[in-house]
């Protein structure tokens, strides 16, 4: 717990000096805002009358004055219940209570001053439901209430957001307990799913370098309460095309609360579903129901910092509020059934002297190329060759090519054929023998490994007042996440087996800072800082590594093989399956930081609002190709895969030499202005602009390059030896290929290597651009809205934009 609260206290101390640092940027986090006219018994105007908000959970009071039009704006007030008092020189005091605010809601309360004594007050209790009528957006609230209430399969608040009007969906019905290992593929009208954005007490946990992925999962308990704005929402809010949904953090109050909880769902629970029957009953195994087991637990607290005697001192007060839940799941994979050898068709060392009787599988049939066996054998036969080795080994053992090795001596494959190498890989239980026989005959293997994932998020807010003009708060989240995976993820070449697997380790975090200045009555000031990111390591586990003895060998030096891992095994008929432990281990980071700075200024009957913003993200991942290389065995050869696999005789082999690590940036430059100007107390009139440049994302070294077809030159063109290799000069002293009298035209030297670039252009070399195309900066983005209240009492708006 020390060392937690010390990590807690350093990132804080970070925040608040990185404020100071970008001291003239920040973002509106909750947004929310306060609006309305203040009028006489006659309709006429009231200037310079007294306004104070207050919110009734922190006492925070914010000050405000009516200008020439009768107007008070209290812009980017914290969410909460707030208590609305108007003063004005000869009326009765107005006091209006009840008034909630909710994210980014911008909310009209009329005054009419009643003519009296001051001392006298007019009390008034605020509907508990009230419409938008002074913007034109079109959103959604889920209330902290609703998000504790409404059943949702793992307790992810994105399953509540296709809740909205216009909004749908693919979301998975249990949606994980993990940010990345949740999805996120909501389209709000229509629109990209990739187009949304995400954003926490305004700071955004979007990770943009996964292909649109959340950073962190914040837990329900911690939430306040969320927005979705779904269309024609204001100009402070861009970037993403699509929808943007705000999620407000709970905060303390003038009062202390807390909570413990778990949720719980278990397979004891659960009954047996037919689909899991009937695999049952024809494999004539007991039916099984996958391990399942979801715990989800934790506690929160919050309240008011206060130390008796020391804290808190005149107008000076911090609120406080922690939230800390583990999650637990553990499930079985689903039991699938998969194609593999029985027990006695996997070969051992012994069988290099005596000889491997191989039988193919029944019900799994053989499909040899054309040629393979001669006229009336059956597969496996022996494979041709001109390998004046082998045919050596043929006359020894008696063989002749094309014929059934059922027609061998002693109708076995002879030992002094089989590769030392595939032995020790099928020693080592990397592809395992069948346990259960197939509908059809054929020989598979099921089982169901333990695929464990274990979650914990520490979430801290705290709301300092500094002053009654100045208001500092600041949160951090950080969720600490590993998931096991069997068979593993393995992206690209899809493993068949679940005895290689891997583990998903993501640390992610998100943090927010932000000073609110009220620098007089009618303007305000919002600084702030917002940085999240994440690290993913996936480590790899299970069988993956080789045996003693290996002596197989790929092009690269062995030390690029992190792990000693074996290489991956692809195989055709009769089992068609693959074996791979991927790329894994492999590493990715993601860092993104947005300084942003908005003001607000009241004149007359607009209440205009400025900002600009600056978004960088640093995304560093490593190759995403397999550095141990990967075997393809097909029905060439022997006629059977597995065969040609115990042989050695591959179709192909490909290797990464290397898992290189490579480094892009993305800059996003945002200014907007806006004015919400109020023609009358039913009329609003919703102007903006945005400009958001978008300059494309690039390789810090700029090791990319695309191909320009102006830039190809006819004479140029590539020269390549009988081989098929291109003509390039290579080793020390430098060679051609054999065939070549000349170097080929068209190659450059590029990073000391090498390379044919006729009609290539690399990136910031001669002017290219360093995102490799060109730029688009004309994209500026008008906002026009109105909301009218059509009958002047709040019930019936009409909006559009």
């Amino acid at each position: 717990m020390r060392k937690w609260l010390n990590r807690v206290g350093h990132s804080l101390f970070l925040g608040l000096a990185l404020a100071a640092l970008f001291c003239t940027t920040g973002w509106g986090q909750e947004n929310a805002e306060l609006t309305g006219t203040v009028t006489d018994p006659s309709g006429a105007v009231v200037a310079n009358a007294a306004v104070t908000a207050t919110n009734n959970g922190t006492g925070e009071v914010r000050q405000a004055n009516t200008n020439g039009a009768g107007l008070y704006v209290f812009p980017d007030l914290k969410i909460g219940n707030y208590t609305l008092k108007v003063a004005g020189r000869g009326f009765q005091v107005y006091v209006k209570s009840g008034i909630v605010m909710n994210a980014a809601a911008t909310v009209r309360e009329d005054v009419t001053l009643a003519v009296g004594q001051a001392t006298t007050t007019v009390n008034v209790q605020a509907d508990a439901l009230s419409l938008q009528t002074e913007t034109n957006e079109v959103s959604n609230l889920i209330t902290g209430q609703q998000i504790t209430e409404l059943a949702t399969n793992g307790r992810s608040i994105t399953s509540l957001i296709t809740m909205d009007t216009g909004t749908s969906g693919t979301l998975p019905e249990f949606n994980g307990i993990t940010a990345q290992g949740s999805s996120s593929t909501i389209s709000f009208n229509g629109m990209r799913t990739g187009h949304n954005d995400f954003l926490v007490d305004g700071g955004e946990i979007y990770d943009r370098g996964s292909g649109g992925k959340l950073g962190v999962m914040p837990s329900v308990d911690a939430v306040a309460e969320f927005q979705t704005l779904a269309s024609n929402y204001s100009p402070d809010y861009g970037i993403a095309s699509g929808g943007t949904t705000l999620v407000v953090l709970r905060s303390g109050t003038n009062s202390y609360h807390g909570g413990l909880w778990e949720f719980d769902r278990n397979d004891d629970f659960d009954a047996v579903n037919w689909f899991t029957k009937e695999a049952a009953a024809q494999s004539g195994t007991p039916p099984a129901i996958p391990e399942l087991r979801l715990n989800i637990y934790g506690g929160d607290f919050g309240g008011k910092a206060f130390i008796p005697g020391i804290y808190p001192k005149e107008k000076s007060h911090t609120y406080f509020f922690v939230t800390e839940e583990w999650r637990r799941f553990i499930e079985g994979s689903p039991a699938s059934f998969t194609n593999a050898p029985l027990a006695s068709e996997i070969p051992t060392t012994a069988d290099e002297t005596s000889g491997f009787a191989y039988v193919p599988p029944v019900g799994l049939p053989e499909t040899p190329a054309a040629g393979v066996c001669a006229s009336g054998q059956s597969a496996p036969c022996v494979p041709a060759t001109t390998d004046p080795a082998k045919l050596a080994l043929y006359t020894a053992d008696s063989l002749t090519i094309g014929e059934s090795f059922s027609n061998a001596p002693g109708g076995k494959i002879p030992g002094n054929l089989l590769d030392p190498n595939a032995i020790l890989f099928m020693g080592t239980g990397a592809i395992p023998p069948s346990n259960v026989t197939g509908p059809n005959g054929q020989p598979q293997v099921i089982a169901s490994p333990k695929q464990p994932t274990y979650v914990r998020e520490d979430v801290v807010r705290i709301d300092h007042d500094i002053s009654p003009k100045l208001h500092l708060m600041g949160h951090w989240i950080h969720d600490r996440m590993s998931q096991t995976f069997f068979p593993n993820q393995n992206w690209g070449d899809g493993d068949s087996y679940t005895t290689a697997g891997d583990v998903f380790g993501n640390p992610s975090w998100g943090s927010v800072i932000k000073l609110t200045q009220t620098i007089s009555p009618s303007l305000l000031n919002e600084t702030s800082l917002n940085v999240n990111g994440n690290y993913i390591k996936i480590s790899a586990a299970g069988i993956y590594a080789q045996p003693a003895g290996w002596t197989q060998t790929g092009y690269f030096p062995a030390a690029n093989n992190i792990d000693n891992r074996m290489p991956g095994v692809h195989m055709g008929a009769p089992f068609s399956t693959t074996w791979s432990i991927g790329y894994w281990p492999w590493a990715n980071a993601f860092l993104n930081y947005q300084p942003r700075d908005d003001v607000s200024w009241t004149k007359g009957r607009h209440a205009f609002k400025f900002g600009f913003a600056y978004m960088r993200d640093d995304k560093n991942q490593q190759q995403q190709a397999d550095t141990e290389g990967d075997y393809d065995f097909g029905t060439d050869f022997s006629g059977d895969s597995y065969v040609n696999f115990l042989l050695g005789d591959s179709d192909s082999f490909t290797q990464l030499e290397s898992l290189s690590m490579f480094h892009w940036i993305n800059n996003t430059y945002s200014f907007y202005g806006m004015d919400n100007w109020r023609i009358t107390h039913r009329l609003t009139l919703n102007l903006g602009i945005r400009y958001d440049a978008l300059p494309h994302v690039y390789n810090k070294e700029n090791m990319t390059s695309n191909f320009v077809p102006g830039d190809y030159s006819a004479s140029n063109t590539a020269t390549f030896a009988t081989s098929g290799a291109l003509c390039i000069p290579a080793g020390s002293p430098s060679t051609l290929p054999a065939g070549c009298t000349a170097a080929s035209p068209g190659l450059s030297t590029v990073n000391g290597n090498t390379f044919y670039v006729n009609g290539i252009a690399i990136a910031g070399v001669n002017g290219f651009p360093r995102g490799i195309v060109k730029n688009d900066y004309w994209t500026w983005q008008p906002r026009l809205g109105f909301a009218y209240d059509l009958f002047g009492n709040g019930r019936t708006v009409l909006r559009g934009g």
